[in-house]
């Protein structure tokens, strides 16, 4: 039941109104707030205001995610990718919401440099770094002692401290 309302017809035009708003931003395009809330196997389980979508563990985030707990309780953008009602199936996809990543028509030594100051997005933090985006690229932070803890989305300050054209690979530090 969704509320606190025990009619369950208000129940029923309710999850009525969600599922149309859901099947419109899916002919739209338009993505739609939702709340990651369980980890089942291969994948998690959304909640979309009464209708639990399926969010599959690939379409999570744009790199592996080793540690779902950034994300869950958390409210984000999804597309839809499947919307059929009368059978209750909703999949839907954090990763189509972000930017997209194309490395292999950067060119870095044009467009980066050393000691360049950046500002970027954090995509991904490890045991061992941080994948930060740029915009068009990712660039990787290694994990030093006076670090702080970033999580997924924080806007950070970088300097470029090292770059590898021949494996696209911009190595940073904290500004």
């Amino acid at each position: 039941m969704i509320g606190t309302n025990s009619d369950p017809n208000h129940t029923d035009s309710r999850q009525d109104a969600v599922w149309n708003r859901l099947q419109r931003a899916l002919h739209t395009n338009e993505t739609v707030e939702g709340v990651i809330f369980r980890c089942v196997r291969r994948g998690y389980l959304v909640d979309f205001g009464g209708v639990t979508g399926f969010l599959p563990g690939s379409q999570l985030n744009t790199l592996p995610v080793v540690d779902i707990a950034p994300f869950l309780d958390h409210a984000w953008s999804f597309k839809i990718l499947n919307c059929d009602p009368e059978h209750g199936r909703l999949i839907v996809s954090r990763r189509a919401t972000l930017p997209r990543m194309e490395v292999e028509n950067v060119d870095l030594d044009k467009k980066y440099c050393v000691g360049q100051h950046l500002t970027g997005v954090v995509a991904q933090t490890l045991p061992f770094g941080t994948f930060v985006d740029l915009g068009g690229i990712t660039g990787f932070l290694p994990n030093e002692p006076d670090n702080p803890k970033m999580m997924p989305g924080e806007i950070i300050s970088v300097v470029i401290l090292r770059i590898d054209c021949a494996v696209q690979r911009i190595v940073l530090q904290l500004d």
